[in-house]
C-alpha cells in the first residue's frame, strides 16, 4: 500500500526546508573555496620566504671561482667574478687566495694602501655585490723575487641573511678580515680569528650579537709537501659543507681568549683549519665559512732544517742507538738482567732529566739528559751488585710502563676531556693511570720484568721508524714532555692524526712485543726469576766484623744449618776438649757416639 507523504506535511514548512538546504550548500561550496585557497596560498611560498631560504640554504656552499694559477715575480693580477657566475640574490663574496709556501698580497686596489691589503698565504678578501653591477676587481700580488707561486683562486657567494666572516674585527688590518691568523713553533699552533656580524637584514649590531664559531680542523697526509695535496686538501674545506664533511669539529675553550684556539703541532703533517659563522633567526640558521687555513708547523721550504723533530746529527746518532738498543730490550731483555737495569734506568733517568732541565737549557738539553740518563743507570747497576734486591727494579720498570701506558691514554682522546684543561685534574688522572701498572704487574714480578721489556723495548724500535717515515707515533711519549713543560699546551687541542702509516707502525709494535715477551718466556722456563747478585753488601759488612772461620752464607747454603751437621758424643771416661778429629789421640770414630 503506498502512502503519500506529502499531505502530512504542511507547505510553510517544505518552503522553510528547502531555504535551508539551498543555504546549507551556498555555505559549504563558500566553505570549500576558502580552505582551498588558504591550502593554495600555504603551498605557495611568498617571495620574502624564498629569499631567506634560497640565500641560505644555497648560496653558502656556490663555489663561483676555483682555479688554479702560476703568478711570475714582482707580478700584479686582477681577480674578476663574472656576472654569469654570480647567482641571483647574492649579498656578497669572500674572494681568497691560497698560496703554497710563500707569501702572496690581496688588495682592493692596483696601489697598496694602508688597511686595504693583507699578505700571506691563505687570504681573502669580503666583496660586497650591487644588484646589477659587477663586483670590484681584487688585484693580487707577487712580491718575491725570483719566485714563482703557485696559487689557487677560489670565491664563495652568500646571501643578505649570512652572516659576514671578520665582520666585528677590532685586531686584524683589514676592517672586514674573512681569514685567520695561523702563527706555530714547536710545541702548538695557535690559530686566530676575528668576530662575524650579523647578516644585513639582522637588528643586530657588533656589540650584541649572537653569531657563533665552530671550529674544524683536518690533517693532509703525513709528510706530503706537494702543491697539489696542499691545493686539494684547502679545496675541502672551501664552504660550510665541505668543513662539516671532511673536518673534525673541536670543543670550545674553557679558559683564555674566546677568538683564539691552540692546537697541538705534528711537525711535518700538515693541518688545515675551517671555521663557521652560525646566525640563527626565527628558527633558521644562516651560516658562513671563513678563509680556510693551512700549515704545516714548519717550513716546507727548509724542510731539513724544521720539517724533522730530529734535526741535529747527535739526535740522529741516539735515534739510531736506540732503534738497536730497544731490539735487545725486547728480545734478551731480561736474560741478561744487570743490562735490563742499565737500560730502564737510562730511559728513566733522560725522561725525567728533560722535563726538569727544560726550562732552564735551551742549548744542550738532549746531552745534559743523556749524561743524567747514564748517571742514574750506573747507580742503580751498582746498587743492584751491592744489595741485589729486584723488588726495586721491578717497581722502576713497572713505573716505565705506567708512564707508557698513561701517555697513551691521554694521546688516544683522554686528552681532549675539558676537563684536563686543569692542570691538577691532567695530573691525578696521569698519576692514578701510572700506578695501575706496578699495582697489577708487582704480582707477579718475574713476568712484570719480561712484559715491561718486550713492550718498552718494541715502543723503543719503533720510535726511530716513526721518525724517518714519517708518523707520528714518537708523539705519544712527546706530548706528555710538552704538557710538563708548555703551560700553553694544557689548553691545545690534541687530536693526533691517526693514518695508514701509523696504523702499520702500531701492528709493528704489538707483533714485536708479543714475539719478544714469548722469547724471553721459552728461554727463561728453566731459569730462576732472578740471577744470583755477585756480591751483598750486608754479607761483605758481616765478614769484616766476623771471624774469618765463619761460612759465608749463600743461595747454596741450607736453611737448617744444623740439621745437616751430626753431633759426635765422645764416650764416658774421655775427657779431651778438643774435636776428636782434629787431635791424634782421639778416638776410632766408631767408639764416637753419634746423636741426632
Amino acid at each position: 500500500m503506498c502512502v503519500n507523504t506529502n499531505r502530512f506535511v504542511s507547505p510553510k514548512f517544505v518552503h522553510i526546508y528547502n531555504s535551508s538546504f539551498i543555504s546549507f550548500i551556498v555555505f559549504f561550496v563558500i566553505l570549500s573555496s576558502v580552505n582551498s585557497f588558504k591550502e593554495f596560498s600555504a603551498n605557495f611560498p611568498k617571495s620574502d620566504d624564498v629569499s631567506k631560504k634560497t640565500l641560505s640554504m644555497v648560496e653558502r656552499n656556490m663555489v663561483v671561482l676555483d682555479q688554479l694559477k702560476t703568478i711570475l715575480p714582482m707580478e700584479t693580477i686582477p681577480i674578476q667574478v663574472t656576472k654569469l657566475t654570480i647567482p641571483s640574490g647574492s649579498q656578497f663574496l669572500v674572494i681568497q687566495v691560497h698560496a703554497h709556501n710563500f707569501n702572496l698580497t690581496i688588495s682592493y686596489n692596483q696601489t697598496l694602501i694602508p688597511h686595504y691589503h693583507v699578505n700571506g698565504t691563505n687570504i681573502g678578501l669580503v666583496v660586497p655585490l650591487q644588484k646589477g653591477l659587477l663586483p670590484n676587481l681584487i688585484y693580487v700580488s707577487n712580491f718575491n723575487i725570483s719566485r714563482n707561486v703557485s696559487a689557487l683562486f677560489a670565491a664563495v657567494a652568500y646571501g643578505i641573511n649570512d652572516p659576514i666572516p671578520g665582520g666585528c674585527n677590532m685586531v686584524f688590518p683589514i676592517e672586514t678580515s674573512p681569514f685567520l691568523g695561523i702563527s706555530y713553533d714547536k710545541a702548538v699552533v695557535r690559530v686566530d680569528v676575528q668576530p662575524a656580524s650579523p647578516g644585513a637584514n639582522s637588528w643586530e649590531t657588533c656589540d650584541f650579537s649572537s653569531v657563533k664559531l665552530e671550529i674544524y680542523h683536518s690533517y693532509f697526509p703525513e709528510r706530503d709537501y706537494t702543491a697539489s695535496t696542499y691545493f686539494n686538501e684547502i679545496r675541502k674545506m672551501l664552504t660550510v659543507d665541505r668543513i662539516r664533511k671532511n673536518g673534525v669539529k673541536v670543543n670550545e675553550p674553557l679558559e683564555g681568549a674566546t677568538m683564539r684556539r691552540v692546537f697541538g703541532a705534528y711537525t711535518g703533517t700538515g693541518a688545515v683549519y675551517g671555521i663557521i659563522a652560525v646566525y640563527e633567526e626565527d628558527g633558521i640558521r644562516y651560516e658562513s665559512a671563513y678563509v680556510p687555513s693551512g700549515t704545516y708547523a714548519c717550513s716546507a721550504v727548509l724542510w731539513a732544517d724544521s720539517c724533522q723533530v730530529l734535526t741535529t746529527t747527535f739526535a740522529k746518532v741516539v735515534c739510531a742507538v736506540l732503534f738497536f738498543m730497544g731490539l735487545f730490550m725486547c728480545l734478551f731483555g731480561h736474560i741478561f738482567f744487570r743490562s735490563q737495569i742499565f737500560m730502564h734506568s737510562f730511559l728513566s733517568g733522560a725522561l725525567v732529566s728533560v722535563i726538569l732541565l727544560y726550562p732552564f737549557l735551551n742549548i744542550g738539553l738532549y746531552p745534559a739528559s743523556l749524561c743524567f740518563g747514564i748517571a742514574l743507570a750506573v747507580i742503580c747497576v751498582f746498587l743492584w751488585q751491592m744489595c741485589a734486591l729486584p723488588f726495586f727494579h721491578v717497581i722502576l720498570i713497572s713505573l716505565n710502563v705506567g708512564f707508557l701506558l698513561a701517555s697513551i691514554v691521554f694521546y688516544a682522546g683522554l686528552g681532549d676531556v675539558d676537563l684536563m684543561e686543569s692542570d691538577i685534574n691532567y695530573w691525578i688522572a696521569f698519576g692514578v693511570i701510572i700506578l695501575f701498572a706496578p699495582s697489577i704487574l708487582v704480582y707477579l714480578s718475574h713476568k712484570a720484568c719480561i712484559v715491561a721489556s718486550g713492550i718498552l723495548g718494541a715502543y723503543a724500535v719503533i720510535v726511530p721508524i716513526d721518525h724517518y717515515i714519517g708518523s707520528n707515533l714518537k708523539f705519544i711519549i712527546l706530548n706528555t714532555i710538552k704538557r710538563a713543560t708548555v703551560p700553553e699546551f694544557k689548553s691545545a687541542v690534541v687530536s693526533p692524526p691517526f693514518q695508514y702509516k701509523d696504523l702499520t707502525l702500531t701492528l709493528v709494535w704489538l707483533t714485536l712485543s708479543a714475539v719478544g715477551i714469548s722469547m724471553q718466556l721459552f728461554l727463561q722456563r728453566t731459569s730462576p726469576p732472578f740471577p744470583p747478585p755477585p756480591r751483598n753488601i750486608c754479607d761483605m759488612c758481616t765478614s769484616c766484623c766476623s771471624s774469618s772461620s765463619r761460612r759465608r752464607l749463600d743461595e747454596r747454603t741450607p736453611l737448617l744449618v744444623d740439621a745437616r751437621i751430626p753431633q759426635r758424643t765422645p764416650p764416658d771416661g774421655y775427657d779431651d776438649v778438643f774435636e776428636p778429629a782434629l787431635r791424634p789421640s782421639a778416638p776410632p770414630s766408631h767408639l764416637l757416639v753419634i746423636s741426632p
